[in-house]
């Protein structure tokens, strides 16, 4: 009995850590020195590419009452006699306390103890003989701090105590000097004043010695207060002074800094109170001291170097055309920890190889050169807390836009001079001083000419001519090159030459395209980016012909120029342009031809075209071209992806053209070659859309995700509406999950991965990429995005920056299993999560307004960023289906009742039921679903890696599973080395939400098995797999074959029982030994105080076998088998040691 109440008391200890472990704990201290406990949820895995909500967690429930700290440090405190006590005890430990008050209850209370509430700020306006009269009063007894203050024009002011005003306030008087004492209490005050240009004094004046300057003229811009001796101990002081410019600072204390440095503002009054040792605050305690953080001096033509400027001013000259020439930055002495270090661009020399840092100097003197730009960057603790913005005046251009953190703000390759700067620290997140668009302007690229009778003219760059106008001088040959180190990816262009048509190959970064020394003539040109650079920019360029004129600007591999009037190019001009914005003029007529022109039209709603040349009969009757090649091209950043090619012979071509299968959906960059034997005689491009009304689309990671997108395939890729086929386009960041020659009809891997790539790896950019294409060639077709919960920032790529209108989308979000649970109550384990929701919500819809407006997605909200926002998805986009397993394992740190509120909003999944669905549909479903999906590589691919067969443990409740593990040691050490052993919880219990569950299975060297995954759905893909466990309805699912061991019950138990659930199948049945209610005999074989199991196995093996039973010894590891001789004896037979 007594080792029975041991173990009951251990079972209360392990379930009360596995339900407090139901997240990972963070360590804070209490006021009163102690420990305490926060909960948060994130699993570690996933913190490496998430958010920092630890920090934010910590600081809104740090102040615990001592309540909750003896509560979680005692085990007694648990009681034993029943495990649904320990969970309602547990649970009890986990929510916020009263203290824990919502954020707004907070701020009420701190403007109730603002002393500038309206009892207060009379009394501070009252006349100073009121106010030391009220001091006087106030003092009548206990502890007080007195003080006084010397005010430029008034002298010594009468004495203040406990907060009341000292110095003045709206008169814009200096205070000069101080003098501070204590009453009623043993110890003393010691403090000391920054003075203007002295600084701070260098020793500390104490108990009414005067602090400051008398008959000086000299403004306090800071002090510092401190107690001594009793004093210090029993109490804190706080102190707020009102400074030049900023009014009322908040409170600081006990030594800290109060006021100003480096911004030469005079302190006007002060207020000084005692606090309780660890009492609450006087009022706020924000921006306390304020001082600059970053000091910078420039080195300016003509006038050397100037005085140094802080935080945003400007140094240099404006308007005077004066070049800086060099530059020293540094970061104030009381700033954070860290560096600031920096680099500039210099005339003749380019970027310096060395950053330069904390005052160093960057660029030259006495050398006459400019500097033409700057990078600046924080390193260090500083770059943790915040960014450094900086913009720069430059010739010409004047003042660019903000740059950040190591970006090129100025100009290269244009030989300007920058003029001014300004710097200036942001804490991180905040925003920016201004403007970003363009910190940076750079010349992008150069291209040069070779012109009839003049030879190669000089490169010219960024939208300037080359080439002659008026002088009927033919262009013979050109060279273009990108001329910018900060941008990846080259251009290529190709010519139509007068008597050979089109270049076959494409040339590159500034070889010759066209000829030279023959006297032939440019008549057009195309000219594409490749690489990052493409999906940056824009490249546009325009042609002069002859007789026309400047036609207008194509783009990006657009033909501009003439073909087939035997007209000269006569000059150019290009520009790149950054990606989608306005072109430099007109695009409508680029390109003239001789007009043969082709027809290129989707066939209904399939991946197929048609082509029809126009000038058919014309061409077929006069002989120009006996063929047409059609190469119609998906492209991502430039370069080709996928392409269909297909060349017919003219005469086999009917009024009704002919046809061609592109494969997939999308934008088509289509040439069209008309060909005489073999020689391109004409050529056009044409840019061609494969579209559909609808579009599902499913960038999908992690595996329960697909596990659901994958039950559900054969119910989305029809329209209920229209009884059409929506193409549904899917990659995954697990593509061997899939089959990918086994796609069901409609259903197609995202087309800018080729083939090989769709089976290997994912992009996330390129898929965006792709929708943005989709979208322009089908704009009023509908998208319907899939993807996991966890990743809900897609919806900023995919459709905020694509600008895809609210109405033409619908958003479905499917739970990551635990991941989820995991990140949603920690978001909102907070004492007031309504106000966390709206701030989210608040911060989401920011961030969409900011990618539809630009078209891009700011880094924060990056692809799998901010998980913390997948319940204000449904905020934001009403409409939007979020689909989870179950809805009962949120929390919230108000009681649950907000809780509640996500457990009513989500729609619950069962994965089950959708199987059953599914087999509804068919064997042919079910086949094309098993043909598709290879459910192991989620979840048992290492039974595959290492040859073995799978074993299956099924657990219980986390906070039941008491004695798992030496069950789970048990189960191993009888079936040996030739399983992976694999653990299945329940879903009630995810194990991604107990972190000691997930220690423990590390320990064992088993593999979780995702417990949001049905079962049911485990044996439908392994027919083959064994198990073992605690009772659960599960075995009615399997078979005789599966049905391995059950723990925590003797056989007669099992197979006594009248229930649902049929243990006939079960080998063997596992149970702890209790020497008071079990054989005697069998308790013998137990050492005493040992902790043994008792191994009773099924009447079949038992047939076979020289054993009756087992005897597991937990303490040893030993598992000894026994057989029962004529008198009731047990025998030793064979033993097994882990």
């Amino acid at each position: 009995m007594i080792r029975t109440k041991l173990k009951r008391m251990l079972a209360a200890s392990l379930c009360a850590a596995l339900c407090l472990s139901s997240v990972p704990v963070y360590a804070g201290e209490t006021p009163n020195g102690q420990t305490e406990v926060q909960t948060d949820t994130m699993q570690e895995d996933m913190q490496q590419d998430g958010t920092e909500e630890g920090s934010s967690l910590n600081s809104e429930t740090s102040e615990e009452p001592e309540e909750s700290q003896d509560m979680t440090s005692g085990e007694e405190a648990l009681p034993a006699e029943s495990q649904d006590d320990v969970q309602e005890e547990t649970i009890s430990e986990t929510q916020p306390s009263d203290e824990t008050r919502p954020a707004a209850e907070e701020t009420q209370e701190q403007e109730n103890s603002n002393p500038e509430t309206a009892e207060e700020a009379a009394k501070a306006e009252a006349p100073e003989e009121q106010q030391t009269k009220t001091a006087e009063t106030e003092r009548a007894a206990g502890a007080h701090v007195v003080y006084r203050t010397h005010v430029q024009d008034k002298g010594w002011l009468k004495e203040a105590a406990d907060g009341a005003l000292g110095g003045t306030v709206g008169e814009y008087k200096r205070m000069e000097a101080i003098e501070i004492k204590l009453e009623g209490v043993s110890g003393g005050i010691q403090y000391r004043s920054h003075i203007q240009k002295y600084g701070w004094e260098n020793g500390w004046k104490a108990d009414g010695a005067l602090s400051g300057t008398e008959g000086e003229a000299k403004r306090l811009e800071a002090i510092q207060i401190r107690l001594t001796g009793e004093a210090a101990e029993q109490y804190d002081v706080y102190y707020r002074v009102h400074a030049q410019d900023y009014g009322w600072l908040g409170w600081t204390k006990n030594g800290e800094n109060a006021g100003t440095s480096g911004k030469s503002k005079r302190l006007e009054a002060i207020q000084i109170q005692l606090v309780d040792k660890g009492g609450k605050a006087p009022g706020t305690t924000e921006n306390a001291y304020v001082h600059p953080l970053v000091n910078y001096s420039t080195h300016v033509q003509t006038a050397g170097w100037q005085s140094s400027a802080a935080d945003g001013a400007v140094s240099g000259t404006v308007g005077k055309y004066r070049r800086l020439e060099g530059i020293k930055i540094r970061l104030d002495s009381e700033a954070p920890s860290g560096n600031i270090e920096y680099r500039t661009h210099i005339q003749n020399i380019g970027w310096e190889k060395e950053w330069k840092s904390n005052g160093t100097l960057s660029g030259t003197t006495g050398k006459a050169l400019r500097l033409e730009a700057i990078q600046i960057r924080l390193s260090g603790e500083i770059a943790e807390q915040y960014d450094v913005y900086y913009r720069v005046h430059a010739q010409n251009y004047g003042w660019l836009d903000w740059a950040k953190n190591g970006e090129s703000a100025g100009t290269s390759g244009l030989n300007l001079r920058l003029e001014a700067i300004q710097i200036q620290l942001v804490k991180k997140g905040e925003k920016a001083p201004g403007k970003t668009d363009t910190p940076y302007v750079k010349m992008m690229i150069r291209y040069m000419s070779h012109v009839q009778d003049l030879g190669w003219e000089n490169y010219v760059n960024d939208g300037a001519m080359s080439g002659t106008k008026g002088k009927a001088k033919r262009l013979e040959a050109i060279k273009v090159q990108i001329n910018n180190a900060d941008v990846a990816g080259e251009v290529e262009y190709r010519t139509h030459v007068q008597n050979l048509g089109w270049e076959n190959k494409w040339t590159k970064n500034g070889a010759v395209s066209g000829s030279v020394g023959k006297s032939l003539r440019l008549e057009a040109l195309q000219i594409r980016l490749t690489g990052t650079v493409s999906d940056q920019y824009d490249l546009y360029y325009r042609v002069h012909v002859q007789d026309y004129g400047w036609l207008d600007w194509a783009k990006n591999g657009e033909i501009a120029g003439t073909t087939g009037l035997s007209k000269r190019m006569e000059a150019i001009e290009i520009q790149m342009v950054e990606k989608g914005a306005k072109a430099p003029g007109s695009t409508d007529h680029p390109y003239i031809t001789t007009g043969w022109g082709t027809k290129i039209g989707q066939i209904g709603d399939s991946t197929s075209i048609n082509i029809r040349p126009n000038k058919l009969d014309q061409l077929k009757k006069s002989g120009k071209a006996t063929s047409i090649e059609v190469t119609a091209a998906m492209k991502y950043r430039g370069n080709t992806v996928r392409q269909v090619k297909k060349e017919v012979d003219l005469n086999s071509i009917s009024s009704a053209g002919f046809n061609m299968n592109v494969g997939y959906y999308g934008k088509y960059y289509v040439s069209i070659s008309y060909k005489k034997n073999g020689k391109i005689i004409e050529a056009e491009e044409q840019i061609a859309g494969v579209k559909a009304d609808e579009y599902n689309l499913a960038p999908v990671s992690a595996s329960f995700p697909v596990v659901y997108f994958s039950l559900s395939l054969w119910d989305i890729t029809t329209s209920p509406e229209t009884g059409k086929t929506i193409p549904t386009i899917v990659m995954l960041d697990r593509p061997s999950a899939y089959n990918w020659d086994q796609l069901p009809e409609g259903v197609y891997g995202m087309p800018y991965l080729t083939d090989e790539q769709m089976q290997k790896t994912y992009n996330y950019s390129m898929y965006a990429q792709y929708v943005k294409d989709l979208y322009e060639v089908s704009p009023d077709s509908r998208f319907n995005l899939y993807i996991n919960d966890i990743t809900c920032t897609l919806i900023h790529s995919l459709i905020y920056a694509n600008r895809i209108p609210d109405k033409q989308y619908t958003i479905t979000m499917m739970s990551d299993g635990s991941g989820t649970f995991n990140i949603m109550n920690k978001t909102y384990n907070v004492s007031d999560p309504s106000a966390k929701h709206q701030q989210l919500i608040n911060e989401w819809k920011s961030a969409k307004q900011d990618a539809y407006e630009t078209g891009k997605v700011a880094t924060e909200w990056g692809w799998h960023k901010r998980w913390d926002c997948m319940y204000a998805v449904l905020a934001c986009e009403p409409g939007t289906e979020w689909w989870v397993a179950r809805n009962n394992l949120f929390t919230s740190g108000d009681n649950n009742a907000f809780a509640e509120k996500i457990k009513a909003d989500v729609t619950v999944k069962n994965v089950n039921t959708m199987l059953q669905d599914l087999q509804a549909k068919g064997e042919g479903t079910v086949n094309a679903f098993k043909a598709l999906y290879d459910f192991n590589d989620g979840y048992f691919a290492e039974s595959e890696i290492q040859n073995k067969k799978s074993m299956m443990l099924l657990g219980t409740y986390a906070y039941n599973e008491e004695t798992f593990e030496n069950y789970a040691r048990l189960t191993m050490l009888y079936y040996g080395d030739e399983y992976v052993y694999y653990y299945k919880g329940h879903p009630n219990t995810p194990t991604g939400m107990y972190p000691a569950k997930q220690e423990q299975l590390e320990r064992l060297g088993m593999i979780d098995v995702d417990s949001s995954v049905a079962a049911e759905l485990i044996l439908f893909f392994n027919p083959e797999i064994s198990m073992s466990g605690y009772s659960s309805s599960t075995f009615n699912s399997a078979s005789r074959e599966m049905a391995c061991g059950l723990f925590s019950s003797t056989k007669s138990e099992a197979l006594g029982q009248a229930g649902s659930i049929d243990y006939s199948g079960i080998d063997w049945f596992a149970s702890v030994i209790d020497p008071d209610n079990v054989d005697s005999r069998i308790a013998a074989l137990c050492p005493d105080g040992a902790d043994c199991y008792l191994l009773e196995f099924s009447d079949e093996i038992l047939s076979r076998s020289k054993y009756d039973i087992g005897i597991f010894n937990a303490d040893t590891g030993e598992l000894t088998y026994y057989g029962q001789d004529a008198q009731g004896n047990y025998i030793k037979v064979a033993s097994v040691t882990e």
